[in-house]
């Protein structure tokens, strides 16, 4: 959720996304999504930077248009608001976030600006969307801003120089008020970074890739195509920058909130408009700097708790909708097996990180006086629909119950069939889950059981 500072509205998301246990509006309503092969590319190793538990947590949207989910389908958990801010956090928060004062100059000091105009966009990152940070941004939330100015770069906001880093956050929005402006806000940040359609990334959809190569000299302007559809630069790949907003994900403990990305971080993770880290507002840091905004500032802000469950809950049961959502969303050689009754049981919810909620089932194939065969897969639940996140190459004999590993983001099944047995792991990362499954796993979509054959007759001998 987000909440305004102003105590005179509290607005919640349009219900863009939501958790498995329960139906948010129908905005996500592909049946089956994979991740953008860049995207994974980039990612990296499962084990690399996952940030998963740690920090802050975001809350789900509440539902608003979707199809009803029957009663026994997952439901998510409910998102809490509060129209003030907490005594805590209000006087956590530096005088960054003050507006300018009545006798600061503009000038032509300050250089170019743009005009965002006032309107909504969708803050963080819609229900699915590959990679992400969940306990740390909204969950596509619509938010509103007013209108407000930003510097086209990042101070001293002239194309050819460095950006500036190394100033602590107050000392950032003395620069700015100096100039007649004030820092902006985290929100105001990533639209202007949006764009009026709300893209994932400065340069829309896709990751920008080499548009937003990093600069190690921190010269801003060299880089063209690095530019927002609001004529906004180098938003990425040079250094982070200060925001006037505290990192509301839970208790900050004094930290400030930063946005963009240093020219080393320049992967789809980092270049996303909603990515943000928490820094020590007092000091300077050498790859942080900031730009300025002018303005009326928006008393927006992103408000979210940490909730942390178990890695693994039991389902106690699944209706037909539910199963015929997840049916849905299996690969089409998946959804009907000729002579075959398909089904899913065994169904766990699975909490890798903070506020992250996954489905587990177990799809089998059944025929009357045979063995099932069966496999596992991993869903999405969003707005009463199941994306598939990943399944295994075929189906196996027999296949246990799940277990956790140790961190949350990894789970296991032991898998056999005949004198075969295994491990399919399963492991959480930015929204994406990476299957791992034993060798001797045979593509396909049903398994042929030794016990199924009709018994082999012993050929018969005939006298001389």
């Amino acid at each position: 959720m987000w909440r305004s500072r102003d105590r005179r509205r509290v607005v919640e998301g349009d219900g863009v996304g939501s958790g498995p246990r329960g139906g948010g509006a129908a905005a996500v309503r592909v049946l089956r999504a994979v991740a953008p092969a860049a995207a994974l590319a980039w990612l990296g190793p499962l084990s690399g930077c996952d940030k998963g538990g740690e920090g802050a947590a975001t809350t789900t949207a509440p539902v608003a248009s979707a199809p009803a989910a029957s009663a026994s389908a997952p439901t998510a958990p409910t998102a809490t608001a509060s129209a003030t801010a907490t005594a805590s956090t209000a006087s956590a928060a530096p005088s960054a976030s003050a507006a300018p004062s009545a006798s600061a100059s503009a000038g032509s000091e300050r250089g170019p600006t743009r005009t965002v105009p006032g309107g909504s966009f969708v803050a963080g990152n819609k229900c699915g969307a590959v990679p992400r940070i969940t306990p740390e941004e909204l969950a596509g939330e619509k938010v509103e801003l007013g209108a407000f100015e930003i510097d086209v770069y990042p101070y001293p906001n002239e194309p050819g120089r460095a950006a500036k880093v190394g100033t602590s956050r107050d000392e950032a929005a003395t620069l700015c008020q100096a100039r007649g402006a004030r820092l902006c806000t985290e929100l105001e940040w990533e639209r202007a970074c949006k764009g009026p359609d709300s893209t994932a990334y400065e340069t829309g959809a896709v990751p920008p890739k080499d548009k937003c190569k990093g600069e190690p000299n921190l010269i801003a302007g060299k880089r063209s195509d690095c530019r927002s559809a609001f004529g906004v630069s180098d938003l990425h790949g040079l250094a982070f920058e200060w925001t006037s907003s505290m990192w509301g994900r839970g208790t900050s403990g004094g930290a400030a909130t930063v946005r963009g990305s240093s020219f080393e971080k320049v992967s789809p993770l980092e270049l996303r408009c909603a990515y943000g880290q928490p820094r020590a507002a007092a000091q300077g840091h050498p790859d942080v700097g900031f730009r300025c905004c002018s303005g009326p500032q928006s008393p927006a802000e992103v408000a979210l708790e940490p909730r942390k469950r178990d890695t693994l809950e039991a389902a106690p049961g699944i209706d037909q909708a539910f199963e015929a959502s997840l049916l849905a969303a299996m690969p089409p050689d998946h959804r009907t097996v000729s002579g075959y009754t398909l089904r899913f049981d065994n169904v766990y919810y699975w909490h890798p990180v903070a506020n992250e909620e996954l489905v587990l089932a177990r799809w089998s194939g059944v025929q009357r006086n045979s063995k099932p065969f069966r496999e596992v897969a991993a869903f999405k639940i969003c707005g009463g629909y199941a994306i598939l996140l990943a399944h295994m190459r075929g189906p196996v004999a027999e296949l246990e119950r799940p277990d956790a590993g140790l961190s949350p983001a990894a789970v296991s099944y032991e898998v056999r069939t005949g004198a075969d047995r295994g491990e399919v792991k399963l492991q959480y990362q930015h929204g994406w889950v990476g299957l791992q499954q034993p060798g001797w796993v045979k593509e396909g979509n049903k398994l042929e059981l030794e016990s199924d054959k009709p018994p082999r007759r012993p050929p018969v001998r005939r006298g001389k």
